[in-house]
């Protein structure tokens, strides 16, 4: 996020938002009973990751690692975080008013996340739970880190905040079209899929202009005029329907994940599930055959090998279901802060398991060894297997 305040006092905010979700959109609501209408940005289930309101006052957020923080239970709780943003869209003006705001407040609830607000003025705040800055500078520059753990702005390992700095250092213009070239400059555009960037939209804080860049491609623009929006009524538009056909967000929206599919997700809990009853299964005839002395005992191992490939399964499963970061950054990217960091390898030494299970039935198996219902099992077992191992290739995510 970005902003930039002219000698004569004209702000102007800039934005990226760096997510892999289909549905963007903006939306307009109107003040009621002498609250302030705005504008918002956002893409999942309403929720409004960004805005300006009448007053000239905008805001965006950015995700950061979860700190521990003491909450003050004399203050205020924050309730739903969306509805809370709105209330201060609807009620704060300005920097000052919106400090007094937020001291009413039990702020630690924001552990994992930041928001900053920039005014007409230039003034800006950074809320990043307790933590909060105040600044005017001419331009600030912000990415998704800790301003008050971080002393030292060369340090920051963030490639795009390091180019807008760069950037700034070399060249400083408050208008709408170096806005533009600020977020252009600190856009995404990945390997593979080609997301990154979702949209960027940018702020005219004096003249309550917004302007929309979509899917990394600067060369489309659109846009709005707060006051002439709210004219028409509360109403909301699809981002990708007020730009031109982009082959890369087609191929996005091609792309299937547990969390932008239901029948995706289904399946894949639907997998753990299988997987938990087939294991079961298998346990228990392991078990038996440890205390039976028969012909059976010869494939005692491939029961337990199952056992352990189907544990593998489940635990996963709700790692994959959990952690949508997975599927656009692959395993080891998206691991950094979970507990169970060896989870990198588990597709591929679920694979192999299942490369050597399903040999060893077409090759070596004895069907008269094992009863009808345990072959069945087997079968049904191994073509899980086979699910979960394309499944890991169509996701990237078969090699850590």
């Amino acid at each position: 996020m970005f902003k930039i305040t002219s000698a004569d006092g004209h702000t102007y905010v800039g934005n990226n938002e760096d997510n892999w979700s289909t549905e963007p959109k903006i939306w307009f609501e109107q003040g009621e009973n002498g609250k302030y209408g705005a504008a918002y940005v956002g893409h999942r289930k309403g929720f409004a990751q960004g805005g300006m309101n009448e007053k000239g006052l905008v805001y965006d957020g950015l995700s950061l690692y979860h700190k521990p923080m003491k909450g003050n239970p004399e203050k205020l709780p924050i309730g739903k975080s969306d509805l809370f943003l709105k209330k201060i869209m609807q009620e704060c003006a300005n920097i000052e008013e919106l400090h007094s705001f937020v001291s009413q407040y039990n702020m630690s609830y924001f552990s994992a996340g930041m928001f900053l607000f920039v005014d007409k003025s230039g003034d800006y705040l950074t809320l990043a739970g307790n933590e909060i800055i105040y600044g005017n500078d001419p331009h600030y520059i912000l990415s998704n880190f800790r301003p008050a753990d971080t002393p030292d702005l060369d340090a920051v390992k963030i490639k795009r905040y390091q180019r807008g700095r760069k950037l700034l250092a070399e060249r400083q213009e408050a208008s709408v079209e170096f806005t533009k070239t600020v977020m252009d400059t600190m856009s995404e555009c990945r390997a593979g899929l080609g997301d990154g960037t979702l949209y960027t939209s940018a702020f005219d804080l004096e003249k309550g202009d917004i302007y929309l860049w979509f899917y990394h491609d600067y060369q489309q623009e659109v846009k709005f005029n707060l006051a002439e929006e709210l004219a028409k009524g509360n109403h909301s538009l699809e981002m990708p329907s007020l730009f031109a056909v982009n082959p890369e967000f087609q191929q996005l929206q091609a792309y299937k994940t547990p969390q932008n599919s239901r029948i995706t997700f289904g399946i894949l809990s639907f997998t753990g599930i299988l997987a938990g009853l087939f294991g079961l299964c298998f346990f228990i005839g392991f078990i038996k055959n440890l205390v039976r002395s028969n012909k059976t005992k010869t494939f005692n191992l491939m029961r337990f090998l199952i056992c352990v490939n189907n544990a593998f399964l489940i635990i996963l499963i709700p790692i994959l279901l959990l952690q949508e970061a997975i599927f656009y950054f692959g395993m080891e990217g998206s691991l950094g802060g979970f507990p169970l960091k060896e989870a990198i390898y588990f597709p591929a030494l679920i694979t192999l398991l299942s490369i050597g299970i399903a040999l060893y039935y077409f090759q070596f198996f004895k069907p008269k060894s094992w009863s009808k219902f345990s072959i069945s099992l087997l079968k049904s077992n191994i073509v899980l297997y086979l699910f979960a191992v394309l499944s890991f290739v169509y996701w990237g995510i078969l090699l850590p």
